[in-house]
């Protein structure tokens, strides 16, 4: 065997391992092609009709968030003074003589007008003298005192409202015309 025989021989069966076992090269040739083929070039020429464009999506919509700096309190304060009574006022009233000279001296009791009388030997213009009775008023004013005056003061929350801004990406897609 010479070397050309040996390499048509070993073409030979590097062409069947490749085809299959009694198929011819011509059989080969006229086979149709798996569609995973590449396109041939006049295949390739031909452009899809469309473009991409890009399109915001919305991950998360904004929201506003009250954000709480001091909480609210309520407190009691003295907002002044009240006056209490502890007992009403009142009036006390006594009888008491009275008596009034002739001469116009008025007594605070009978036995004053008496006195006035035989000091003055009971004459003119001391001579004669009225007694009667009269009530004596004496006021007692009302017993108070001071209390202070408690309000609840509220005070309410410091906050301030902080608005988060949309969660959004961005993704490219295809628009056919």
């Amino acid at each position: 065997m010479t070397k050309e025989n040996l390499i048509l021989m070993l073409a030979g069966v590097l062409c069947i391992g490749l085809i299959g076992c009694g198929t011819t090269s011509a059989e080969v040739s006229s086979k149709p092609r798996p569609t995973s083929a590449k396109p041939t070039s006049s295949e390739s020429k031909k452009k899809p009709m469309g473009h991409y464009e890009t399109k915001t999506v919305i991950d998360q919509m904004a929201w506003p968030e009250i954000v709480v700096d001091q909480k609210g309190y309520t407190e009691t304060v003295q907002t002044g003074t009240q006056t209490v009574v502890d007992e009403e006022a009142w009036d006390d009233y006594t009888l008491r003589d009275y008596g009034v000279c002739s001469c116009g001296a008025e007594f605070d009791s009978a036995d004053a007008v008496n006195t006035h009388m035989y000091e003055n030997d009971r004459e003119e213009p001391h001579s004669s003298c009225t007694i009667s009775f009269r009530w004596d008023v004496e006021h007692h004013p009302a017993v108070t005192h001071e209390e202070p005056v408690y309000e609840d003061v509220c005070h309410p929350p410091v906050t301030h409202t902080v608005v988060h801004s949309a969660k959004t990406h961005t993704e490219k897609i295809w628009v056919e015309e």
